[in-house]
């Protein structure tokens, strides 16, 4: 996909988000930054942040091998570039602890995929950083992607953590799952 084709699908993507019930509700957002071609949410970082939400991001714990989810007042001020060559949160900034995140009921995160399905099934890069990141934890998973991203059905395994939302720059499906 060409870089031009990527931005503007992103900024539909970030239209669709904008006005989500979901994330207008949301006191504390989960995001992430784009890497290789998935959607860019830098933009929409920033208008949260201006807002006064509270924005969280990804970073890679080298310790334990997984991800934890660091509090940023400034995307620019406060990332660079990290673990797989994505922008990530500063060394210097605290994570959250995984009981403070579980208090969260009033909580939105927007989560990459290579590929979702309709049934709120998401595709990663296999190593299950995201399904590790969300077990047990509250709030509404609301999986960001372009149309073509989006397919009938993927394999998954028990551990799978599954969407409630997906969205693309040209839908939004909530997803009914026991």
């Amino acid at each position: 996909m060409a870089a031009e084709t990527a931005a503007d699908l992103s900024k539909a993507v970030c239209f669709q988000l904008r006005t989500l019930p979901e994330i207008v509700s949301a006191g504390l957002i989960a995001m992430y930054c784009a890497f290789d071609q998935e959607v860019n949410l830098n933009q929409l970082t920033a208008e949260f942040l201006e807002q006064g939400k509270q924005v969280l991001l990804p970073r890679f714990n080298h310790a334990t091998g997984s991800y934890e989810m660091v509090e940023i007042g400034n995307i620019d001020r406060d990332t660079a570039i990290g673990y797989f060559g994505i922008r990530e949160p500063r060394s210097e900034l605290h994570p959250r602890s995984h009981e403070s995140l579980s208090e969260n009921a009033n909580m939105a995160w927007l989560i990459p995929g290579v590929a979702f399905d309709i049934h709120g099934n998401r595709l990663g890069r296999g190593a299950g950083y995201y399904d590790r990141l969300l077990r047990g934890l509250p709030g509404q998973r609301i999986g960001v992607a372009y149309d073509w991203q989006v397919i009938y059905q993927l394999p998954t395994a028990e551990h799978d953590q599954r969407m409630n939302i997906i969205v693309t720059e040209n839908r939004c499906s909530r997803l009914a799952y026991a």
